[in-house]
């Protein structure tokens, strides 16, 4: 009498159904992942070109001397465009310098930009261009003059912007008056001590009287 071996031979059949969902969660996963690195690619690409076109569309200010806001505003445009590489913010400041400055700081003004080369630019541009203390109280006792057809509010406030709080206020009225034509000073001496109010009377006073005598504009 012959006995059957019998063997437990493996389901193959009950084997691929499970291992079919692995290899799909796989390759899903692995589709998923490179649709993922493609949109991270598209968003970086898509905000590099905003910012070089932001950087092309950017147009500063020619730089003014005597003036310690042009770099302020420089930076308040860099701001608004996104810019934060400091080599385009040097680049674009380089290129809005007249040719007597750019000759004049020739030591810190390089084709290739290194690191620190903005710093060094902007303090260069602040210590041979914008005004010291001195300068400043120079200027206001000495040098500026009302010109004609500068309103007095527009000429008071320079006088302010150029003293920069190196000048009592006290003084600075004094030079205004004795700076502007006679009708005028005459007519806002006693409201010196209400800033909107001279504001807006030496407007007035201008509108009412347009023309001056050439001595009294000296």
């Amino acid at each position: 009498m012959v006995s059957r071996i019998t063997t437990n031979r493996p389901n193959f059949a009950s084997l691929a159904s499970p291992l079919l969902c692995i290899f799909n969660f796989i390759f899903r996963s692995l589709i998923f992942s490179n649709m993922a690195d493609d949109s991270s690619k598209q968003a970086a690409a898509s905000a590099q070109q905003n910012v070089t076109i932001n950087a092309a569309s950017i147009k500063l200010p020619e730089f003014i001397i005597k003036n310690p806001l042009w770099l302020i505003q420089a930076e308040a445009q860099f701001r608004i465009a996104h810019i934060t590489s400091e080599k385009t913010k040097y680049y674009h400041n380089i290129s809005r310098l007249p040719a007597a400055v750019l000759i004049d700081c020739k030591d810190v003004v390089v084709e290739t930009y290194k690191k620190d080369d903005l710093d060094k630019l902007k303090q260069t541009l602040l210590d041979r261009y914008i005004l010291s203390t001195d300068q400043r109280i120079k200027e206001v006792l000495d040098n500026i003059r009302f010109t004609h057809p500068e309103l007095p509010s527009a000429f008071f406030r320079r006088l302010i912007a150029t003293a920069s709080g190196t000048l009592a206020y006290d003084i600075i009225l004094q030079r205004l008056c004795e700076r502007l034509p006679s009708n005028i000073s005459n007519a806002i001496a006693p409201m010196t001590n209400n800033l909107g109010a001279l504001f807006k009377n030496t407007s007035s006073a201008q509108q009412m009287s347009p023309q001056f005598d050439k001595d009294e504009l000296k």
